[in-house]
This record gives C-alpha cells, sequence and structure tokens, in this order.
C-alpha cells in the first residue's frame, strides 16, 4: 500500500517538474479530445433537432406516401388520382399533393415545390403569411430558413433554374412552419405542372394527416391492396433520409479522428522518449537505491496514463465548449442553425476518455520499457 502511494507521489513530482514537457503533452492529447468531442457533440445535437423537427412534422397521425424504392422525393412519382381515392378514406381530414424539383437560386441548391397552399396549411400552421391566402403563377413563396442564408425578402424578384425550365418568380412571402419546409421555396402547383410536362399526370409525395393514430392501420391496409406500388412513410421513417446523411459524415469524421490519434501517440511516444533521455541519471539513482525494473516501468506508464486523463479532462471541457461556441457562431450567419444545440452524450465523454487514456498507454509504453531496461552503471557513468 505504502509503495503505491510512494509510486503516485513520485510520477506527480515528476510531471510537476517538467512543466513545458508536461503542459505540452496535455495540450496536445486536448486538442485531440476535444477535437472528437465537440464534433460528435454537434452531429449528435443535429440529429436530435432533426427528429425533433421530423415529430413536430410528421406527428403520430400524419405520414408521407411514395412511390416504393425511391430514395429522394423529388424522384417519387404518384398519379394524379391516387390523392382522389385516399381523401375519400374516413378518418382523413387533411391531404396536400406536392410537386418537387431540385432547383438553383442565387447559386444555392433548393427545392421548388408546387402545392395547393390551403391543403398544406392543413398539415403544417404557416407562419409570417399576413393575408397571403393562395400563391398565383409567377409567384412563390419561401421559406424563412432559405430566406435568411440567401437574404430574400419579399418584393424581391428570384431567377430559379432546374434540368427542365427557369423560373421568374416574385417572392410574395416569408413562411415559417418549423419543419423542412422552411427550407423550401413553394409555387403554385398548376403552375408548376404547366412548365414540367411530368407533374401534369403525377405527383411526388401526398402527404396525408388523419383524425385518430388508429386509422392508420386501415389507410395502411388500403395502401397494401389497392396501391402496392406505393410506400407509406412515418415520421420516424422519413427521418431516416437526413440521418443518413449524419451517419455518413460520422464515418468520414471517425477516420479522420483515427488519424489523429494515431499521430498523437506518435507525439507522446516522442515526449516520453525524450524524457527517458534526460532523466536516466535519475532512474539510475532510484535502481541504485534498490528499485526493481517493475518500478521503473510502472512509473513510466503512471506518468503517460496521468498526463492522458489531465489531456483528456481539459480536452472534454474544451471540446463541450468549443461545439457551443461553433453552433452560435453559425447561428448568426445561417438562418435556422440557432435550433441546433450540441448534445454531449455520456458515451461521447466515455470514448474521449478512453481514447486519451489509450493515446497515453500506447504511446507510452515503449519508453518506459525502455527506461526499465537501463543498467545502473550506463545511466549513472551517462550523468
Amino acid at each position: 500500500m505504502a509503495a503505491a502511494r510512494s509510486i503516485w507521489k513520485i510520477a506527480f513530482r515528476n510531471l510537476s517538474a517538467q512543466n513545458t514537457t508536461t503542459i505540452l503533452t496535455v495540450a496536445a492529447i486536448a486538442v485531440c479530445v476535444m477535437t472528437f468531442v465537440s464534433i460528435f457533440s454537434i452531429l449528435d445535437g443535429l440529429q436530435l433537432t432533426i427528429q425533433s423537427v421530423m415529430n413536430k412534422s410528421y406527428q403520430r397521425n400524419a405520414f408521407v406516401l411514395t412511390t416504393v424504392g425511391t430514395t429522394l422525393f423529388q424522384d417519387s412519382a404518384i398519379p394524379r388520382t391516387v390523392a382522389a381515392e385516399y381523401r375519400q378514406i374516413p378518418g382523413v381530414y387533411a391531404l396536400s399533393e406536392e410537386d418537387l424539383v431540385m432547383t438553383s437560386c442565387e447559386g444555392v441548391s433548393v427545392l421548388l415545390a408546387g402545392v395547393d397552399l390551403k391543403d398544406l396549411e392543413a398539415l403544417h400552421p404557416f407562419q409570417g403569411l399576413g393575408d397571403t391566402a393562395a400563391i398565383e403563377p409567377g409567384e412563390c413563396l419561401v421559406g424563412e430558413t432559405f430566406s435568411g442564408t440567401v437574404g430574400i425578402q419579399t418584393g424581391m424578384n428570384l431567377s430559379v433554374e432546374s434540368q427542365e425550365a427557369v423560373f421568374e418568380l416574385r417572392v410574395v412571402g416569408v413562411f415559417r412552419t418549423n419543419t423542412p419546409l422552411d427550407a423550401q421555396i413553394l409555387v403554385d402547383r398548376a403552375y408548376l405542372s404547366a412548365r414540367i410536362p411530368r407533374f401534369a399526370a403525377n405527383s411526388s409525395i401526398v402527404r396525408i394527416r388523419v383524425l385518430d393514430p388508429a386509422d392508420i392501420l386501415a389507410i395502411a391496409e388500403f395502401t397494401r391492396s389497392a396501391h402496392p406500388e406505393l410506400s407509406m412513410r412515418e415520421g420516424k421513417q422519413v427521418s431516416k433520409f437526413f440521418e443518413k446523411s449524419i451517419i455518413n459524415v460520422s464515418r468520414l469524421l471517425s477516420t479522420i479522428v483515427v488519424f489523429v490519434v494515431l499521430l498523437m501517440v506518435l507525439g507522446i511516444y516522442n515526449s516520453m522518449n525524450m524524457v527517458v533521455s534526460e532523466r536516466k541519471w535519475e532512474i539510475g539513482v532510484v535502481r541504485a537505491m534498490g528499485a526493481r525494473r517493475s518500478f521503473i516501468l510502472r512509473l513510466f506508464i503512471l506518468e503517460s496514463a496521468m498526463l492522458s486523463v489531465l489531456g483528456g479532462l481539459f480536452g472534454t471541457a474544451l471540446g463541450i465548449a468549443s461545439s457551443h461556441a461553433i453552433t452560435s457562431f453559425f447561428s448568426i450567419f445561417v438562418a435556422g442553425s440557432s435550433s441546433v444545440v450540441p448534445l454531449t452524450k455520456t458515451t461521447t465523454i466515455g470514448w474521449a476518455m478512453a481514447a486519451s487514456l489509450a493515446i497515453g498507454l500506447l504511446g507510452g509504453m515503449l519508453p518506459a520499457s525502455r527506461a526499465s531496461r537501463v543498467e545502473i552503471s550506463e545511466a549513472l557513468s551517462g550523468g
């Protein structure tokens, strides 16, 4: 027990005596951990925000119809006659057909949606429209998120371009629904159908809201029997379209973090090698006083572990702070991003601390082994 306390005291004293080396090593580990924690806190917060938005947009009594196998909503094609059939089903109290096409406006990609505003408002209460009750041909409504990103205001004229057509539109309002619609441009459905022939007979998606969540079962049965070519997507299923991109980004960033960890391991290795070289005389004195090789090995490994824990603690704190700073910075310039609040999970902190400890142990193992093999005569003569 006394030996255990002694080795801790010696390790702490040694680290305190090497101010510059200790600070630089802890800082290097902290930067690695900070990068890991901040990145995944932002991604977890973004995923939670998407789920929250989807829960508001597609509640338990709402869903979206698309064609089977569709990966992008704008590639779906539902015959116009289908909506009329679903309108007749008991329990359906709101239904909106939408035509979706990917376009470019002011150099930014944006979905142009052809809608019937009254139908859509029955599913998503609009805010900020004032007395606007409909969208006339050649007019458009712009979602608040897209409006803030590009700097669009009511009364402006827009040139919106797709592969099939170019639209010259006048902005008659900026709306907010607190759903993904806020990142779209809305135009009259008949106007869009007239400009793009493929929408004359088909819609991209059909949004439906029912009176009671239990009514969804009857609609699901009707879809399976009458329209097996269609797929019903609830909110959780819809959110997977967005979550897949986050997962892909997470995998890419995980690969980058692995390379950063490897660099940190090399950094710890070099630092501990320098420490061993500088402390040969001290190692010789301790060995001459009766310390075993195993004591020297444990001493240097313990010092590496202490550096790792210190770096992990500082890095975690900095990562949490920097994730909030980054999202706050983007909220100033990107409209709608203020709703993204970083989420630092316990598992993220656990992995960060485990990674920092692994960095220290892997980087310090070989130098510690080298220190334990130093001969007493070699160490004292070198001093």
